[in-house]
């Protein structure tokens, strides 16, 4: 399953997306600062962006 992620530099949001990484989903972490998240792994793609703006997510 594909899943958007938002909130993804708190600790709910990073509790989300690692289960879902283990449970196998594919996860796109929309979130301001990219470089708050340590994690790697091939089924996570972080995407960077602001709510508040009107844009299209690439998924």
């Amino acid at each position: 399953m594909r899943i958007v992620v938002f909130g993804v530099s708190g600790r709910m949001g990073i509790k989300v997306v690692e289960q879902a990484l283990e449970a196998g989903h594919i996860i796109t972490a929309f979130l301001r600062t990219p470089s708050k998240i340590a994690i790697q792994h091939p089924n996570l793609t972080l995407f960077q962006g602001d709510v508040l703006v009107n844009i299209a997510l690439p998924i």
